[in-house]
C-alpha cells in the first residue's frame, strides 16, 4: 500500500497564505453591521464582532486606528465599517 504524503505548514506560512489570498481576490469593502461581544482592552485594542440576522464575523481594531473615533462603541451599535 503507497504512503500518504502531506505537506505540513507552520501557523506563520498558513497566516501568509491566508492573507495572499484575501488580499488578492477580495477588494476593500464597506460592510454594515451590529457590533457584539464588544471587548476594549488597557492596550487600546477592541475586539469584537460584526453581525446581522444570519452570520457575524470576528474583528478587532487596533489603537492606532481607534483613537480616531470620536465615540464609545457598544454592543447592540449599527455601524458601516471599512474592511482592512
Amino acid at each position: 500500500m503507497p504512503e500518504i504524503q502531506h505537506s505540513i505548514i507552520t501557523v506563520s506560512e498558513l497566516n501568509r497564505n491566508v492573507k495572499t489570498v484575501l488580499e488578492s481576490n477580495i477588494p476593500l469593502l464597506w460592510i454594515r453591521g451590529e457590533i457584539s461581544n464588544i471587548k476594549c482592552y488597557p492596550s487600546g485594542h477592541w475586539y469584537f464582532s460584526l453581525k446581522d440576522a444570519d452570520a457575524q464575523v470576528r474583528c478587532v481594531m487596533f489603537r492606532h486606528k481607534n483613537q480616531f473615533i470620536d465615540w464609545n462603541p457598544k454592543d447592540g451599535a449599527q455601524v458601516e465599517a471599512l474592511a482592512l
